[in-house]
């Protein structure tokens, strides 16, 4: 499942528009723009090839990968030495494109003894083909490998980007603005936070105590506030009887500091009282009918 950070949630459904908000500044900070390749190296096994080079990207330039897996399987590397600590929450994020088949990403964390080893991997990853912005958080990067028997990240050493082989093959990715960001310690999904809507005076509310029902409208959205950083990873719609099969969209205002459509319903579905729908996006969250409420997926 995918998580997003997120400050503020703002809902709205429209008919019932659903709004994700975000006020607080991001403490995100670019460790490499990519304008210089220089510091990048490459490694790969015999029967794999790797190139990089620089080319004109999202922003400024970009580091172009070129790999081909001429024996069907293996690994490319791309490594860069840092030196840095993490905060105990943390996030890391860079923009990608890619003309590649759904090969694996490797986003790897290698502590300064160059021995043990953090990843997030996606596999059989499907690469957008234009650019995109994608993260991996603390909760998504696990201790691969090492003898350390501490298997807590605490200085980055270096960092590596590996594509390896899941169908094989040939490809060439881009990428771009490579960032960290340290996050406050996750808040417990039960933590109160502020709502405001037609048929409730702002105010501080725990989940359990979300007036019921409520009334939503294209011109009086609902809005949450979290009070603060938070990972959710979905969000559920119960809906009252006679609501039930009603269009919304949802969006999401994150540390980008724009808007973004994360997930919309068009069709006025009409289920039985005992059933239920789910919709999922590329952001994990997901729409249940019946009361509403807010809960990890």
């Amino acid at each position: 499942m995918g998580y997003s950070v997120i400050h503020n949630l703002r809902i709205a459904l429209a008919m019932f528009l659903l709004l994700l908000s975000t006020s607080a500044k991001s403490q995100m900070r670019v460790l490499d723009g990519f304008d210089d390749v220089a510091d990048w190296e490459v490694f790969s096994p015999e029967g794999v090839r790797v190139s990089i080079h620089s080319e004109p990207g999202h922003h400024g330039n970009a580091l172009r990968i070129d790999y081909s897996f001429d024996k069907g399987g293996g690994y490319a590397i791309v490594r860069k030495p840092f030196d840095f600590d993490v905060n105990p929450n943390y996030q890391f994020a860079y923009w990608i494109k890619a003309d590649s088949l759904p090969n694996n990403l490797e986003f790897k964390l290698v502590d300064p003894t160059g021995s043990n080893v953090w990843w997030h991997i996606r596999r059989k990853y499907n690469f957008p083909k234009a650019w995109s912005r994608i993260t991996s958080s603390r909760r998504q990067i696990n201790f691969a490998w090492g003898p350390t028997s501490d298997h807590t990240l605490r200085t980055v050493g270096s960092i590596e980007f590996a594509i390896s082989s899941a169908v094989g093959g040939q490809g060439t990715i881009w990428l771009d603005d490579l960032s960290y960001a340290p996050l406050a310690n996750p808040v417990p999904l039960d933590a109160p936070f502020n709502i405001s809507c037609d048929s409730c005076d702002e105010q501080k509310l725990h989940p359990t105590d979300i007036p019921y029902p409520l009334r939503i409208t294209t011109r009086t959205p609902l809005e949450i506030d979290l009070l603060g950083t938070r990972e959710l990873g979905g969000l559920a719609l119960n809906w009252a009887p006679a609501s039930t099969g009603q269009p919304y969209t949802i969006e999401a205002h994150h540390q980008s500091g724009q808007w973004r459509l994360v997930a919309v319903q068009t069709l006025a579905a009409t289920p039985s009282p005992s059933s239920h729908s789910r919709q999922k996006t590329s952001t994990g969250f997901g729409s249940h009918q019946k009361r509403k409420k807010m809960r990890s997926i």
